[in-house]
């Protein structure tokens, strides 16, 4: 295997000790040597959800692992996982279909928050629902719809882990005003 560090996503591509390569819609967009660097890495790092599970099937490591790529951007499974691991978390119901869709009032009173549940972040897509009508609104857009009450807080935390290596771990925490 190779000693070169090799990443496809741009996120460490000012480390010079990393070969940067980008991300290709098309494994046969690389380079025939670029491919090769890739097929030798011992670990990709920021390889993408479509290529960490490539990357996965056929046993190469990548950072963050497969199973991080798993959970990313999807709402639903960051909730199950910290309700497994009984994490503190804002109350959270997800509703398939427009029968349980009307019960929502039922579990959570106005206001309360509404989300899109899978491929968003950084704040998009999240909705802050007062009424019917802005609950109405809301629905036209998600499915699943995926509720959270309504926290009155000024700031939120974010944590932030890293695995640099098997017995090292680098964790940053931090306020986020709102």
């Amino acid at each position: 295997m190779s000693k070169e560090v090799i990443a496809l996503e741009g996120r460490l591509r000012n480390c010079k000790n990393v070969i940067t390569l980008g991300v290709r819609t098309n494994f046969s967009d690389y380079s025939p040597p670029e491919a090769e660097l890739i097929r030798q890495a011992d670990k990709i790092y920021y390889p993408t959800p479509f290529y960490a599970d490539l990357f996965d099937a056929m046993g190469k490591t990548t950072f963050p692992s497969y199973h991080t790529y798993k959970c990313v951007q999807d709402k639903i499974k960051q909730t199950a996982l910290f309700d497994l691991l009984d994490l503190p978390h804002p109350r959270t119901r997800v509703f398939y279909g427009n029968r349980q869709k009307q019960l929502i009032p039922n579990y959570f009173k106005f206001p309360f928050i509404g989300k899109i549940p899978r491929g968003s972040a950084l704040g998009r897509g999240v909705y802050l629902i007062h009424n019917e009508n802005e609950l109405r609104n809301y629905l036209d857009e998600a499915s699943p719809a995926y509720i959270q009450e309504y926290l009155t807080i000024d700031r939120d935390i974010r944590v932030m882990s890293a695995s640099i290596s098997a017995n090292i771990t680098v964790s940053f925490i931090f306020w986020r005003p709102i």
